[in-house]
């Protein structure tokens, strides 16, 4: 049996999901998120996981961002964080972009020796909601605008790139 609080925060997600509008949605899940016990009850559990994933795809946010996390506790607040990169290959290919741009530029005010190379050491992944929907909304205008070019000038396919980056 729920509580009064757990029963309120279900119906509003429920309303909220139903809505379809994101603002409604960001902020019950925000709420839901103040319960006590949110994840003990299967039924608000289920409405609270539902409603975070209306949010994603509403958004249109990449599926390996931790949007619970990102919520945060205000409603206001920005759907912000980092996370740390922990699989070698992602690390790696950081370091193969590096040793590939990587130029030795010399200056008349520069006296000491140039470095011949840097290594990765951390990489931090930023999920920002916000930027990352200005993100999307110019990339459909640049894609757009490449319609027809010759050569292409994506090598990747749409489901690759869907793959890497959501």
């Amino acid at each position: 049996l729920m509580s009064q609080t757990q029963l309120e925060a279900f119906q509003q997600l429920k309303d909220a999901i139903k809505s379809e509008d994101m603002e409604r949605i960001k902020a019950a899940c925000v709420a839901a998120k103040r319960v006590p016990n949110l994840k003990e009850d299967a039924n608000l559990a289920r409405q609270f996981e539902a409603a975070v994933g209306t949010l994603r795809r509403k958004a249109c946010l990449p599926a390996g961002w931790n949007l619970e996390k990102l919520l945060g506790e205000s409603v206001k607040g920005k759907m912000y964080g980092l996370s740390p990169v922990e699989e070698q290959w992602r690390i790696d290919l950081f370091q193969t972009h590096l040793n590939l741009t990587y130029r030795q530029r010399i200056s008349r005010d520069r006296k000491e020796r140039l470095a011949t190379s840097f290594e990765v050491c951390r990489v931090v992944e930023v999920q920002n909601a916000e930027t990352y929907q200005k993100y999307r909304k110019r990339r459909k205008v640049v894609a757009r605008s490449c319609r027809g070019a010759s050569p292409p000038d994506a090598p990747i396919t749409e489901e690759q790139w869907t793959e890497w980056g959501g």
